[in-house]
């Protein structure tokens, strides 16, 4: 959870934006500073570069800011972090002044951020999507969407209400590839979207008496007959097929199958192809069976 909230932190910064500081150029003549009054923005830079033939100094009446003395096509930057008005003049010759208007930038756009605490899912399995507005205030409303594989749409799936700080989370639990984004009603904007894919949940069990295996997979759906491979362990640690089986219409199978002497571990797969559009491979657990 603690990894989950510094990204949804990372993500309301991206989120809130940032303005671009831009660089504003003043020239210096031998009879005037042109533009001799520019207006800026908090965090823009103003240069002035001399492109008369007599040296020169910028020098702010407040003291704010002093160039060193430059000669002819020599410049002076200064960086702007304040709103304000800066009057400033020529130290060499007092008569050529010039003055800098400093505005307040404007608020961030508003964002709210989206981040799942986990990309894949089995099926079943519950996870966490969370974020926060950037203006960090609580009781804003949020809106969760939703498209399920094969939808084209996003559907409504649930508000919530954002806490302290700005952030909200909700709980799901998709059934097949799904895609989420938020959109903050008041502010009448969208998050980025976040793609949760799913995977069969598969089962195996042994029965020491009967000699026989039973696998189950849960969460596939439509008719369609299945294919799962029991796998075993190999020395190399590798997964080798052992046996193909069939499901059941109810996605159960019963079977037998040819050990080799020796204690391996063994457990059910099922391929991208055999689990269907929308889901990913499955695998279950392990078994570690001895023959002797």
């Amino acid at each position: 959870m603690r990894k989950l909230l510094i990204a949804v932190a990372s993500l309301a910064v991206v989120a809130a934006g940032t303005a671009t500081a831009a660089t504003f150029r003043v020239s210096i003549t031998d009879t005037a500073f042109t533009p001799k009054t520019i207006t800026v923005t908090a965090g823009d830079t103003v240069t002035w570069r001399n492109d008369g033939k007599q040296n020169h100094q910028v020098v702010a009446s407040s003291g704010a800011f002093a160039s060193p003395v430059l000669r002819p096509g020599q410049s002076y930057s200064f960086r702007f972090t304040g709103e304000g008005r800066h009057a400033y003049r020529d130290a060499l010759k007092p008569t050529l002044t010039g003055t800098v208007v400093v505005k307040a930038p404007p608020p961030p756009p508003a964002g709210i951020s989206l981040a799942g605490s986990q990309p894949i899912l089995v099926a079943g399995q519950s996870f966490r999507l969370a974020g926060a507005v950037s203006t960090q205030q609580a009781n804003q409303t949020i809106e969760i969407y939703t498209r399920p594989y094969p939808q084209s749409s996003f559907q409504l799936l649930s508000t919530v209400k954002s806490i302290t700080g700005g952030y909200w989370d909700f709980v799901h639990t998709p059934s097949v590839l799904t895609t989420y984004y938020v959109r903050w009603v008041e502010k009448k904007v969208n998050s980025n979207q976040a793609v949760i894919e799913v995977r069969p949940r598969m089962t195996i069990a042994y029965n020491r008496y009967t000699k026989k295996f039973s696998a189950r997979a849960y969460g596939v759906t439509g008719n369609a007959t299945r294919y799962v491979y029991l796998q075993r362990l190999s020395t190399l640690g590798q997964w080798i097929n052992t046996a193909k089986v069939t499901l059941g219409t109810d996605n159960a199978a019963l079977f037998s199958a040819k050990l080799p002497k020796g204690s391996y571990r063994y457990r059910m797969f099922m391929t991208v192809n055999q689990a269907g559009p929308g889901y990913l491979g499955g695998w279950s657990g392990t078994l570690l069976i001895g023959i002797r």
